[in-house]
């Protein structure tokens, strides 16, 4: 939606959508969009459009998401992306490059995630308690 003039610019649906997840990128030029049982996280621009000759979006680029539904999903200023799933999970992927393993995070219930603003570290929080991961540029 464009907040000057209230219209909804793009609208994303598909066929068996259970429902779909989104984050914006730390600069704000782009989002991740994916389903719920989706399988693969896009990359969206954000970027202005000119009304005249207007062309859909297309993805930037794709993330593979992990085998359970993904509940959330955020991207971190050093292009880190990690999806939280139904089960508890936090795994972590990269735009570019690899990304390090994570360690589970112990407990039951799902996770709420949040990245620093530089991108070097991953917060968890899971049944209460804090964890906190250290994270190598990718």
């Amino acid at each position: 939606m464009e907040l000057a003039s209230g219209k909804v610019r793009y609208e994303f649906s598909g066929p068996g959508a259970y429902g779909w997840y989104a984050a914006f990128t730390p600069s704000g030029d782009a989002f991740l969009a994916g389903q719920l049982f989706g399988g693969i996280v896009q990359v969206w621009p954000t970027a202005h459009v000119n009304e005249k000759g207007r062309k859909p979006p297309q993805p930037r680029g794709t993330v593979q998401a992990p085998k359970r539904m993904v509940l959330d999903g955020q991207v971190s200023a050093r292009g880190h992306v990690a999806l939280t799933t139904d089960d508890g999970g936090v795994h972590l992927s990269a735009l570019a490059g690899k990304a390090p393993t994570l360690a589970p995070v112990p407990g039951t219930r799902t996770s709420a995630i949040a990245f620093d603003a530089t991108g070097s570290h991953l917060a968890a929080v899971r049944q209460g308690k804090l964890f906190v991961f250290a994270l190598p540029a990718p």
